[in-house]
């Protein structure tokens, strides 16, 4: 009898008990910048690793997608970044720099 008494209470323990929180969409799609691996000013050709961030505790490689010479960072290391949100701005080679650089 006493053993069944503390296998029910121990049953409704576990009931009463709050299931972990589970992570929101936007968590578990947020990740961090890591490392970047280049400066304004910087001349940077295509494929060229510029940054690494890391989601999930995987970390994932940056390559530029053209030759030329990064304009601005915009991603603080370690900043939570969304899909989509700016790392950092390459002006293509052979381009002029836009008047916003120039002041």
């Amino acid at each position: 009898e006493a053993v069944a008494r503390a296998a029910r209470e121990r049953s409704e323990q576990e009931r009463e008990t709050p299931l972990p929180r589970r992570r929101t969409r936007a968590n578990a799609r947020a990740f961090s910048a890591v490392n970047v691996s280049v400066a304004v000013g910087d001349q940077v050709a295509a494929g060229d690793t510029v940054a690494v961030i890391e989601a999930m505790k995987m970390e994932s490689s940056i390559s530029a997608p053209v030759a030329g010479t990064v304009e601005s960072i915009a991603a603080a290391p370690g900043a939570l970044l969304e899909p989509g949100d700016l790392i950092l701005e390459i002006r293509p080679a052979g381009r002029a720099a836009s008047p916003e650089a120039a002041s």
